[in-house]
């Protein structure tokens, strides 16, 4: 049998068919790497979906920064609100308690203290006739409910006297300080005429600009304030 004789024209249709088998081999391949890819960048992101999704629900997210601005908007308006508040409760009292002072100096009415008592901005003060150390002055005070007055600028400026009553200062050697009897510190600018380092030392009180320290174990009159 007579073998078909090989022309120009076979190869080269032999050579483009293998030609176009290779570039279909390398579209597939290529169609498949692009595939491959876009499906691991869907999973990434499907992934990442999923992690803000749970730090979102379990809370382990960081804030956005509008809600920690609204978060310090709030938590400032709240502060506010209540200094507001407790300045408003402290004028009220205090305008309340002079109103009822004023009411019942102009009529005449009786004032809620104990007999032989002073009544002036809502507090009774108690002025003793009898001498004694401060110590047993403050016991004295407390036998009627009350304390050595603890004094401020407006009753500085209202007592007037005319001898020298013992006050609720004592000067402490441990804190190095003039104090309260209830060891609390002095408010500044009161009784600041007072010199340190007075050991076993009170203070007795005449007149705003009259006061001087003394002895504890010294005798006087005392006032008491309720």
């Amino acid at each position: 049998m007579d073998e078909a004789p090989v022309t120009r024209s076979t190869l080269n249709v032999n050579s483009q068919q293998k030609s176009k088998a290779k570039n279909n081999i390398k579209n597939t391949l290529n169609s498949n790497e692009l595939s491959s890819i876009e499906q691991r960048k869907k999973y990434q992101k499907h992934l990442k979906k999923h992690k803000n999704t749970a730090e979102d629900i379990s809370g382990e997210g960081n804030c956005s920064p509008p809600w920690r601005l609204l978060s310090s908007v709030l938590g400032a308006m709240c502060l506010l609100l209540m200094a507001v508040a407790m300045v408003m409760t402290t004028f009220t009292t205090k305008s309340s308690c002079e109103r009822s002072s004023s009411t019942i100096q102009q009529e005449g009415l009786h004032h809620p203290c104990p007999e032989n008592w002073v009544w002036f901005r809502c507090s009774c003060y108690f002025f003793s006739k009898e001498e004694l150390i401060w110590r047993e002055s403050q016991r004295a005070c407390l036998s009627l409910n009350s304390s050595l007055i603890r004094m401020n600028k407006e009753e500085m400026n209202f007592f007037s006297l005319k001898s020298f009553f013992w006050v609720g200062v004592y000067y402490d050697e441990t804190r190095r300080q003039w104090l309260w009897e209830d060891h609390s510190v002095l408010p500044s600018g009161l009784f600041s005429k007072l010199e340190a380092n007075m050991k076993n030392f009170c203070v007795s009180y005449k007149s705003k600009e009259v006061y001087m320290e003394e002895n504890c174990a010294n005798k006087l009159t005392y006032i008491c304030k309720k």
